[in-house]
């Protein structure tokens, strides 16, 4: 049963959204939603390329995570964090966006140092679970974190605010 929109109602409210992300269309991202299971992820992405999950440290705790297909608007796919069942965060590297992000969104609600790699500035929309890492020399997008919807205070508190990438020589 769909509804006038052609959407199914039953769908997780993730589906479209993360759809239209990987299109390069940010307007209808209100961040990860409490039903965004892993059936949801795989509806809107496909299957991932990995049967069992890999295993991250956001924040400093192991999480498993699955890496979905790639697309023109995230050539090196997208990553999913799960806590249990649940979609608790995603990442896409190189995101390329089909509009302007300031014409998608307009002005995110802060503008803070990124601890990435090269001088890059988190454009922070904390409310709709979304944060962009944009080159200062460029204004790509060099990294898009998704993420359940909070305050700016909450943000700036959670390991989101503080990721970085590393690379360490193992011997």
């Amino acid at each position: 049963m769909y509804d006038r929109n052609g959407s199914d109602p039953q769908e997780a409210t993730c589906v479209e959204p993360l759809r239209r992300m990987v299109k390069g269309d940010l307007t209808l991202w209100r961040g990860l939603a409490g039903d965004c299971d892993r059936a949801a992820v795989a509806a809107a992405l496909g299957v991932s390329q990995n049967e069992e999950d890999l295993c991250g440290y956001p924040g400093g705790v192991p999480t498993g995570y699955r890496i979905y297909p790639a697309t023109a608007a995230a050539p090196y796919g997208v990553f999913v964090w799960y806590e249990e069942d649940r979609a608790v965060a995603l990442q896409i590297h190189s995101f390329t966006p089909e509009r302007p992000v300031l014409e998608q969104l307009g002005e995110p609600e802060a503008r803070e140092i990124s601890r990435m790699p090269g001088f890059k500035t988190q454009w922070i929309y904390a409310a709709r679970g979304l944060t962009l890492h944009i080159d200062d020399d460029t204004g790509a997008v060099a990294w898009l974190y998704g993420y359940r919807p909070m305050s700016l205070d909450a943000y700036r508190a959670s390991w989101l605010f503080r990721v970085e990438i590393l690379r360490h020589r193992i011997q």
